[in-house]
Order: C-alpha cells, then sequence, then structure tokens
C-alpha cells in the first residue's frame, strides 16, 4: 500500500513537473514553405482623384496578381508530375494485368 502511495506521488511530482514545459501558447509558422506569403486580398479602393491612392491600389493589385500567377504555375507543374505518375501507374497496371493473364493461361484457367 505504501508503495501505491509513493508511486502515485511521485508519478504525480513528475507529471506536474512536465506540465511546465508544454508552451500552450504555440502558434504554427507563418510560411510553411508554400513559398511567399499572399499579399492582402481584400485591396481598399483607391480615392479617383488621388495619384498616390491610385499608385498604391495599382501596385497592391499587380503584387496580388503576380503572386496568383506564381501559385498557379506551382500548381500545374504539380498537376503535370501527377497526371505523369498516373501515366506510370497505369503502364505498371497494364503490365501487372498482362503478366497475370500470361500465368493464367500458363495454368490453363
Amino acid at each position: 500500500m505504501k508503495r501505491a502511495i509513493l508511486l502515485a506521488g511521485l508519478l504525480l511530482a513528475a507529471m506536474g513537473s512536465l506540465a511546465g514545459c508544454v508552451n500552450v501558447d504555440a502558434k504554427a509558422p507563418e510560411n510553411m514553405g508554400w513559398g511567399s506569403p499572399p499579399p492582402q486580398a481584400s485591396i481598399p479602393r483607391a480615392d479617383p482623384t488621388s495619384k498616390a491612392d491610385l499608385l498604391r491600389e495599382n501596385q497592391q493589385l499587380r503584387q496580388r496578381i503576380a503572386w496568383l500567377d506564381e501559385q498557379n504555375r506551382k500548381l500545374a507543374k504539380k498537376s503535370g508530375e501527377l497526371e505523369s505518375d498516373k501515366r506510370e501507374i497505369q503502364a505498371d497496371m497494364a503490365k501487372i494485368a498482362a503478366e497475370r493473364d500470361r500465368y493464367l493461361r500458363a495454368a490453363g484457367r
């Protein structure tokens, strides 16, 4: 009985000491390796009478378009790679099916 109480006490002490090691406020990094973070999605409309404001809006829109074009390029590349992988897998499946059929014919089935 003493042993169980001592073990429970040690277990509680260990859990208490480990509880201080956990960082509950941890956040995921902003950039997870997918390239640059996206520019602001909602761009405030420019005042048509202010040249500086129009230039700012134009620059922000161009940055957004450039980022979206880059994402499209990356996704098109990834899509091409996946299509290539799909073709390879289908070719392998066709070879396996042909070999299976050959063995079945050889076995007389």
